[in-house]
C-alpha cells in the first residue's frame, strides 16, 4: 500500500471560494474582495465629486472640472492611485450613466448610448487635439467642431450624429450601478455579482437546508460531487491500494457507489430503514432526493438518509483503520438514534 500523504487536497481554492449556490463553500476570495472595496472608492469619487478627498484627486490628476474618466497615471502617482485605475475597465462595465445635462459624462471613455468609444481608438489619432481626451459628452452635442482641427472620418461623423440624438436636460448626470437594483454601489453585491459571472448553479443547493449538523452537510457537498477519498478517488491521485471493499470483503475498486449503494452491508442497512429503493439505488437519486422538494420522502426520511450515508462512511473508516467492526443492527440502530437527534437539535 502507497504511503498516504498528509493535506489531499478535494477542491481547489478557486471553487471554495464560489458562493453555495454555484457548487462552492462561500468562503471569502481576498483578493476580489480588496478589489471591490477598490471600486468602493471610485464609485466615492464619481458619485460625491465635491467631497475633500474627490477634489484633492481631480486637482492632482484631473484635467477637467466634471468629466474624470480620462485621468491617467504618471511615475509620481501614488500605489493606490495607480491600482484605482487598473480597475476602471470593471467600473466602466458596472457603471451606467443616466444623461442630463452630458457634463459629467466623458464622450470618450464612458457608456453614452454607444459602449466606450475608446476602444476604437479615435482619441489617439495623431491629428486630434489633446483637448478631445477630455471632452464631455454635452460638448459633443453641442459645439463638436470646437473640439476638432482633423476632418472628420466617416465612422467618426456618424459617431458624432448619434450623440446628436441623446436628448440632454437640466441637472447633473447620474451615475447607476447595475449591480444592485436600487442602483447605489455594494461592496456584498458587487462581489457577487463578479464572483457569480459564467457560472451555472449547484443542482443539489438544498443539501444546504437539511437538519444535519454542518460537518455532516460539508460531508455531503463532496459526496455529490464525487471528491470523498474512496479508493478510486486515491488512485486517481496516484496512491496505489489493493481494491478491496472493507464493508463486503469483495475484491473491487471501492468508489461512492459501491460503497453508499451496491454494497451488500449497504443494501441490507437500506433494507432495515425501508427507504424508498428508487433513492437509494444510486449516488445521484441520493442527493436528487435529498435536494428535492417533491420527492415524496418526509423531512425525518432525508435525515435517516443523511445519517446513514454518514454513518457508513464512518464505519468504513473504522473498519480500516482502528479493525473494529459493527452489525447491520447496530449500525441500524445507531442511524435511527442518529437521525431524531437531528430532527431536534438541528
Amino acid at each position: 500500500m502507497t504511503k498516504i500523504p498528509c493535506g489531499i487536497h478535494l477542491l481547489s481554492w478557486d471553487r471554495l471560494c464560489m458562493p453555495k449556490s454555484v457548487g462552492g463553500l462561500g468562503l471569502i476570495d481576498l483578493k476580489l474582495q480588496n478589489t471591490t472595496l477598490l471600486l468602493k472608492w471610485l464609485w466615492r469619487l464619481y458619485d460625491n465629486p465635491d467631497s475633500q478627498w474627490s477634489l484633492v484627486v481631480r486637482q492632482l490628476y484631473g484635467k477637467r472640472d466634471r468629466v474624470i474618466a480620462p485621468i491617467h497615471w504618471n511615475q509620481e502617482g501614488s500605489f493606490f492611485w495607480k491600482d484605482l485605475l487598473k480597475l476602471r475597465t470593471y467600473f466602466q462595465l458596472f457603471a451606467k450613466h443616466k444623461i442630463k445635462d452630458g457634463a459629467d459624462t466623458s464622450f470618450w471613455f464612458e457608456s453614452w448610448g454607444i459602449s466606450f468609444l475608446s476602444y476604437f481608438g479615435f482619441h489617439k489619432h495623431p491629428l486630434m487635439s489633446r483637448k478631445n481626451i477630455h471632452m464631455s459628452l454635452r460638448d459633443a452635442i453641442i459645439h463638436p467642431f470646437k473640439f476638432f482641427s482633423a476632418p472628420f472620418t466617416a465612422e467618426l461623423n456618424s459617431i458624432l450624429c448619434q450623440a446628436q440624438q441623446v436628448c440632454i436636460s437640466e441637472g447633473r448626470d447620474n451615475l447607476f450601478w447595475n449591480c444592485n437594483s436600487d442602483g447605489h454601489f455594494s461592496v456584498a453585491s458587487t462581489y457577487k455579482r463578479m464572483k457569480m459571472a459564467g457560472k451555472t448553479r449547484y443542482k443539489y443547493e438544498n443539501i444546504w437546508k437539511l437538519k444535519t449538523p454542518p460537518s455532516l452537510k460539508h460531508f455531503l457537498f463532496y459526496v455529490s460531487l464525487g471528491r470523498i477519498l474512496t479508493q478510486d478517488q486515491l488512485l486517481k491521485r496516484g496512491i496505489h491500494i489493493n481494491p478491496r471493499c472493507y464493508m463486503c470483503q469483495q475484491q473491487v475498486l471501492e468508489d461512492a457507489e459501491h460503497l453508499f449503494c451496491q454494497c451488500v452491508l449497504a443494501k441490507e442497512i437500506w433494507g432495515r430503514l425501508r427507504i424508498t429503493s428508487w433513492a437509494t439505488n444510486s449516488v445521484q437519486n441520493m442527493c436528487q432526493a435529498l435536494h428535492s422538494c417533491n420527492s415524496g420522502l418526509s423531512q425525518f426520511e432525508k435525515t435517516i438518509i443523511c445519517s446513514a450515508i454518514w454513518t457508513l462512511w464512518k464505519e468504513r473508516n473504522s473498519r480500516i483503520f482502528r479493525d473494529t467492526t459493527r452489525t447491520s443492527q447496530a449500525l441500524h440502530d445507531w442511524i435511527v438514534q442518529e437521525a431524531t437527534l437531528f430532527m431536534k437539535f438541528c
